[in-house]
């Protein structure tokens, strides 16, 4: 028996032979280990559909939906059961207990993080939405923007030996209270 399998718990690989995890060191066993081949989409049945939603770290709600996937071999043997989770700000698309899929992502923890999941019955593509990259990076620059204007602004007061500068945005006397308080 040659090879790699993977850990059911972390997802490592390890040889064939061995007895537990290289990454983990939890137990291999029929149960807990699955071929290399897994980082591959995975194919199979959904069951046990849970969707719930969670509180973001932008002050929004993050959708997720937890599944998994039974797969059998092809003698009919069932494999190991594939935890997957899919998490976004919102899931387009629909799956539901007993819809055959195929699901592409990555293993971490032993949960498959999914980032599309193809319906095979129905034809549809499940894909979890957030917010892309250039806005939040623009969001970034916006407020360090703001925070090095503030900035500016504050030392220039703190370091003027008369005040505020004639051409001051602020009344004179908004600022005069500000910095008696």
């Amino acid at each position: 028996m040659g090879g790699t399998v993977l850990c059911g718990s972390c997802g490592g690989q390890s040889p064939a032979a061995a007895a537990a995890c290289a990454n983990c060191g939890r137990p291999l066993n029929a149960g807990s280990a699955t071929p290399a081949s897994a980082y591959a989409p995975v194919e199979g049945q959904v069951t046990g559909l849970q969707t719930r939603s969670e509180p973001g770290l932008r002050n929004q709600n993050q959708m997720v939906w937890t599944f998994r996937v039974e797969r059998y071999d092809a003698a009919g043997n069932q494999l190991a059961l594939v935890p997957v989770e899919l998490r976004g700000l919102s899931i387009e698309g629909s799956i539901h207990d007993g819809d055959r899929v195929r699901v592409h992502g990555k293993r971490r923890d032993g949960t498959l993080r999914a980032k599309t999941v193809e319906n095979l019955t129905t034809g549809a593509v499940v894909r979890a939405a957030d917010l892309p990259g250039w806005a939040i990076w623009t969001a970034i620059a916006i407020l360090i923007v703001i925070v090095a204007f503030i900035g500016w602004v504050a030392f220039r007061i703190i370091t003027s030996d008369d005040g505020p500068p004639d051409d001051f945005p602020f009344p004179t006397g908004l600022v005069t209270w500000l910095l008696k308080t």
